[in-house]
C-alpha cells in the first residue's frame, strides 16, 4: 500500500479522484470545483492517492493540523470495495500518524453509515462527538449533522473542534 501525494489538478489521478468525489459525497458535504481546486495551495492539506501495487485504488484527503490529522475525505472506488484495502489504509495511515481525526454520517441514517461506523470502530477509531456539525461548504446549504470520530481520546473535543472548523471550513 502506497500513498502518492498529487500537487496538482493537471495530474491524471486528481481528475479521476474529482470525478469519484462528486459521485460519492453528496453536494453539502463536498467542495465545489473551485474550493476543490483550492485545496492543491493549502500547505497543511494532502491529497492522496491510494496505490496497491500498480492500481489505483482510492483517495484519502487530510489536513496537518496543530496536534492532530484530519481525514476530510477518504474513498476506496466503489468497483474495489470490500476487499480489505479500506483497513489497509487506515493501519498504514495509523503507522504513520498518531493522532486522527474525521466525520461521518450518523449511523441512524441508515445501514451503510452504521456500516462504516462498525468500519471504524474496528480500525480503531473511537466516537469523539454524536453532537458534531459540519459547516456548510456552500452558503446557500445547511450545515450537515455528523459523528466525530478519533483514533485517539482528546480530553477536550471542543478545542478539536474548533481548530477544524477555523482551518478546514474557513474558505
Amino acid at each position: 500500500m502506497k500513498f502518492v501525494r498529487l500537487d496538482s489538478f493537471t495530474d491524471k489521478k486528481s481528475k479521476q479522484i474529482y470525478r469519484a468525489y462528486t459521485r460519492t459525497f453528496p453536494e453539502e458535504e463536498r467542495r465545489d470545483h473551485a474550493r476543490f481546486l483550492g485545496l492543491y495551495r493549502q500547505p497543511e492539506v494532502f491529497i492522496f492517492g491510494i496505490l496497491e501495487d500498480i492500481y489505483f485504488v482510492g483517495y484519502i484527503i487530510l489536513w496537518k493540523l496543530k496536534d492532530f490529522v484530519f481525514v476530510e475525505h477518504f474513498e476506496i472506488f466503489s468497483t474495489l470495495r470490500g476487499k480489505n484495502y479500506g483497513s489497509r489504509v487506515m493501519q498504514a495511515l495509523q503507522k504513520k500518524y498518531d493522532k486522527i481525526t474525521l466525520e461521518i454520517e450518523p449511523p441512524y441514517l441508515g445501514s451503510i453509515a452504521a456500516k462504516r461506523l462498525r468500519f471504524y470502530e474496528k480500525n480503531g477509531f473511537k466516537v469523539l462527538s454524536e453532537c458534531y456539525t459540519q459547516p456548510s461548504y456552500i452558503k446557500e446549504k445547511p450545515s450537515v449533522e455528523l459523528y466525530l470520530l478519533s483514533n485517539t481520546n482528546f480530553k477536550n473535543p471542543e478545542v478539536i473542534i474548533k481548530e477544524i472548523h477555523s482551518t478546514v471550513y474557513r474558505f
